[in-house]
């Protein structure tokens, strides 16, 4: 399935950003800034991104069909706690934390290169 480098990596925060990352609370002295911290990756880290992010992609697939059944806001912010959960999981068991894949995935964003080289490993896993 074809999809669009735009499309593929806004959503790469897109199940983490929101969720598990407003669960933790920012370190003391933190920057407030808009600009991505500056990340050095390997190739080994646009991999591992290609990886969870596939296997992310999945799991909001499967919370996709579940949230067109539901009727009312409990019980989607209920599915919408879950799939977090599920992502967290997923993360885990990759090595990662959220706050590493949101990161990275904004590294990559904002590198073209990178970008480029981290849409051709998605497709071909996806």
């Amino acid at each position: 399935m074809e999809r669009s480098s735009i499309a593929l990596l806004a959503a790469a925060s897109f199940l983490l950003a929101s969720g598990a990352m407003a669960q933790q609370p920012a370190p003391r002295g933190a920057p407030q800034t808009g600009a991505v911290q500056e990340v050095h990756l390997t190739d080994a880290d646009i991999e591992k991104f290609a990886d969870i992010y596939v296997d992310l992609l999945d799991t909001q697939d499967k919370f996709e069909q579940e949230l067109a059944s539901v009727q009312t806001e409990d019980q989607a912010r209920d599915l919408q706690t879950r799939m977090q959960l599920e992502s967290v999981a997923k993360l885990e068991r990759h090595g990662w934390t959220a706050e590493r894949y949101v990161l990275v995935g904004e590294a990559i964003k904002a590198n073209p290169q990178l970008t480029e080289k981290a849409v051709a490993l998605i497709e071909k896993k996806d």
